[in-house]
């Protein structure tokens, strides 16, 4: 005896539904995402970061860097004979300004 799957239109094998939860203890809620001035800031990075820390940190390539300076578009930029520095304050600041609301947790704040 053996099981048909099922696919989507695609030909690809649905997944699965999980079991309804059968446990001793409810499944525990999400907690929602705490506010841009309570956000806990790394330690863990230097005061001024180098223009490929920068692209690490934003997860973008070292080209978009360089445009974005070009354009005064980044904050906290110092530029230094033969190198640019970025203030690592400035920049988080910065980041926590351009953060959107999540429309998940913007339904919970009325």
């Amino acid at each position: 005896m053996s099981k048909k799957k099922t696919r989507t239109k695609r030909g690809r094998p649905r997944a699965r539904k999980a079991p309804p939860h059968s446990g001793a203890h409810p499944p525990t809620p999400r907690s929602p995402t705490r506010p841009p001035s309570t956000r806990a800031r790394p330690t863990s990075l230097p005061r001024f970061l180098t223009v490929d820390e920068v692209a690490d940190l934003l997860r973008t390539s070292r080209r978009a860097i360089y445009a974005k300076i070009r354009r005064n578009a980044l904050p906290g930029v110092i530029q230094l004979p033969r190198r640019l520095l970025v203030d690592s304050e400035a920049l988080l600041d910065w980041l926590d300004q351009k953060r959107a609301v999540s429309p998940i947790t913007q339904g919970d704040q009325r």
